[in-house]
């Protein structure tokens, strides 16, 4: 990726995760978290020593009310806690996984009602290829453009990286992101210090980390929806990709007063690639958007394919996302027959027979214009503790 004038700022935010993969994990060191009990490991090539914990950006814990059995799951009369669609083993769901887990092991775990259940707790190798594009190199730069998701007064919503952005991001008051010569201030490492220049994030992506996530084997529904926080981890990809809530605010944060100038003018804008992913400050990618039906999102939201066109996924607007972290399928936007359904509760999910659920579950769909396109809340009662990365 082609970056100019380079520069590092303060900004403990995490950027939340989600990568774009298109290759299989390399063989990865397991761990098992302090309290929890292991029932059976599978693992996929070979297993290291010991490992050092990384704090989860973005896992913040969902608050979610006593859990109700789910019309949607079988193999109990009341459907209470029972795996899902024929889920009946940690294997069974590792199947789904289009990136296979590097090791797939059943765990004791809390959910966030104080319920202990049996999780599948997958790792993932994080040598993923990057999203990209991210920064424009300058105000004038030709597509192919990356995004953002402005909250500032002129244009807010998602725009592509351009020179129009910047131009706008200059009208509201804020500090330039370029400089004298036009060249666009790219942040692709956080440290000390802070600048009076607005930036333009584009995290180095460490292809070294591996991420662990933890999903509740027999999923239910709680008595009320949870929202899904900014930044908060929702669930993985069957890629194996971390997904991820709102991204966090282009305009607010840590050296980023508002007008008028100087420091307190200056803002530090996250980049996302154009299938709506990035890294996260620790260097590992994450999904803000489901990206089989990115293209239409891009295209509800008057984003040209000229400009920004997701090219890495197919778009498959029928298809399985991953699962959530309260152990749920989410797919993408349409039904199996191609139809956009027309039952969904306020989490944007319903309890349906899909083409890899022949007998019922609940599940989520994606959107076709929101931003980001994920469900805005749980209907299930979620693991305490979704993911890690080390």
């Amino acid at each position: 990726m082609n970056r100019t004038n380079t520069s590092r700022v303060l900004l403990p935010l995490c950027l939340a995760l989600s990568p774009i993969a298109l290759g299989c994990p390399a063989d990865d060191t397991t761990a098992q978290d302090a309290g929890s009990t292991s029932l059976g490991t599978t693992t996929q090539g070979s297993t290291s020593g010991e490992s050092t914990d990384g704090t989860p950006m973005g896992s913040s814990s969902t608050s979610s009310s006593t859990s109700t059995s789910n019309p949607g799951l079988t193999s109990s009369e009341d459907g209470t806690g029972q795996p899902a669609g024929g889920i009946e083993t940690c294997e069974d769901m590792a199947a789904f996984f289009v990136n296979a887990p590097a090791s797939t092991e059943a765990v004791e775990c809390d959910l966030v009602d104080g319920t202990l259940v049996t999780c599948c707790r997958f790792t993932f190798s994080s040598d993923l290829a990057e999203d990209g594009p991210y920064c424009p190199p300058s105000r004038t730069s030709a597509p192919p453009y990356g995004l953002s998701v402005y909250d500032g007064a002129t244009n807010p919503g998602l725009r592509a990286f351009n020179g129009d952005y910047l131009d706008d991001i200059e009208a509201d008051g804020y500090a330039p992101m370029v400089d004298e010569n036009g060249d666009t201030n790219v942040v692709t490492a956080l440290g000390p210090g802070a600048s009076e220049d607005s930036n333009c994030l584009a995290i180095d992506q460490d292809f070294g980390l591996t991420i662990e996530v933890n999903v509740p084997l027999s999923p239910t529904l709680a008595s009320g929806p949870s929202e899904i926080g900014e930044v908060e981890n929702l669930g993985v990809s069957l890629m194996g990709t971390p997904g991820t809530g709102h991204p966090p605010s282009a305009t607010l944060g840590p050296s980023m007063g508002g007008p008028p100038g100087g420091l307190t003018g200056s803002i530090n804008v996250p980049s996302i690639g154009s299938c709506g992913a990035h890294p996260d400050p620790a260097g590992y990618l994450h999904d803000h958007f489901v990206p089989q039906v990115m293209n239409a999102v891009l295209d509800a939201n008057g984003i040209a394919a000229s400009d920004v066109e997701c090219t890495r996924y197919d778009q498959e607007p029928t298809a399985v996302y991953g699962f959530a972290k309260d152990g749920f399928p989410i797919y993408a936007s349409r039904d199996e027959a191609g139809e956009l359904p027309g039952d969904l509760d306020a989490c944007s999910g319903h309890t349906h027979s899909t083409t890899e659920f022949p007998d019922g579950t609940y599940h989520y769909h994606a959107s076709e214009t929101a931003v980001p396109n994920f469900m805005g809340c749980l209907s299930g009662v979620a693991v305490e503790q979704s993911f890690r990365y080390y």
